[in-house]
């Protein structure tokens, strides 16, 4: 990404730090909203209820924004499905970067080898550990964390 950018040395350092920031600052602001919404109680939207506990933004999502929600979610699913073609293709083209490999853009050749070397990665582990994949179980259940946090 370096060769990319106007100033190499010093934009994209910046550019981590502000997404970083910019990442915290959007987890901080959903966390306190989630907990002035819904409390902390252990009925209802609360946040320390264990029925709602596996998933407390889609239950708080669905109380704040009702069926706007599924809009949006296939609004945004459709903006990331275009985002996605387009980059692909121009980042397809020779001239995009200053990599190329037998005519293909190589940021795509990157980008494509990352996805499906995390594919294989994924099957192999699959393989390995089924476990890992049955029933959305990817940790074992630990009830000495729930007593010790006091739900």
């Amino acid at each position: 990404m370096n060769e990319e950018t106007s100033d190499r040395r010093h934009n994209p350092g910046r550019a981590a730090i502000f997404s970083t920031i910019v990442l915290l600052a959007l987890y901080m602001l959903v966390s306190i909203a989630a907990q002035a919404y819904g409390g902390i109680g252990t009925k209802g939207l609360g946040l320390a209820n264990l029925v709602t506990a596996p998933d407390v933004l889609a239950n708080l999502g669905q109380s704040v924004l009702g069926g706007t929600l599924n809009k949006l979610l296939i609004l945004a699913t459709l903006v990331m499905t275009y985002a996605f073609a387009e980059n692909a293709i121009q980042m397809w083209k020779p001239s995009y970067g200053s990599t190329s490999f037998h005519g293909i853009g190589g940021v795509f050749l990157l980008g494509i080898g990352t996805l499906v070397l995390g594919l294989v990665i994924m099957l192999v582990y699959r393989l390995a550990q089924p476990q890992f994949f049955l029933a959305g179980r990817s940790l074992p259940e630990a009830p000495e964390l729930v007593e010790l946090a006091g739900i």
